[in-house]
């Protein structure tokens, strides 16, 4: 019995630890936008219902990074809106396309709102979508996830091994 205990504990802690990691790993690579940037991957959780029908609240969608050269006229692009401080994620079907020199490349999406290369997210078309993931992602990386995931139990720890 003591056996089944100790091999039972060994699991929840090793889980334990991997998504710990998982979710410091989030916070270090998340950027000034809240977007996720995992080597050559952004993880975008959608927030809201902007993106229906082709994204639903709490999907996780995973994107390539991709040059703004291989962006075509009526791909649906990912990008930063910068109407605000922090910006907001959003979809849309790129119009049209301006090369302005050699690096920088103008996108015009719909309602003629234009945005710089790179401000560029991803396409659609290469990305991967998980639904609800997204959610669980977004509460773990939360101020009281971080709280309750990371700290609580280091301060729980501490203080057990005091006494």
């Amino acid at each position: 019995m003591k056996m089944i205990w100790k091999f039972v504990k060994g699991i929840v802690v090793a889980l334990y630890l991997v998504v710990a990691v998982f979710v410091i790993v989030c916070l270090l690579n998340r950027n000034d936008h809240g977007v996720i940037e995992l080597g050559n991957n952004n993880l975008v959780v959608v927030s809201d219902d902007e993106m229906k029908p082709n994204y639903n609240k709490g999907d996780l969608i995973v994107l390539k990074n991709i040059d703004a050269d291989k962006v075509e006229i009526n791909d649906m692009v990912f990008f930063y809106r910068m109407e605000f401080v922090e910006g907001s994620v959003n979809l849309a079907n790129v119009v049209d396309k301006y090369k302005v020199n050699e690096k920088e490349t103008t996108f015009t999406v719909k309602d003629d709102y234009k945005f710089s290369g790179e401000y560029l997210i991803g396409r659609s078309i290469d990305s991967n979508s998980y639904g609800t993931i997204g959610s669980i992602i977004k509460l773990l990386i939360s101020r009281w996830g971080f709280l309750f995931l990371i700290i609580l139990p280091i301060l729980v720890t501490f203080i057990y091994q005091i006494y």
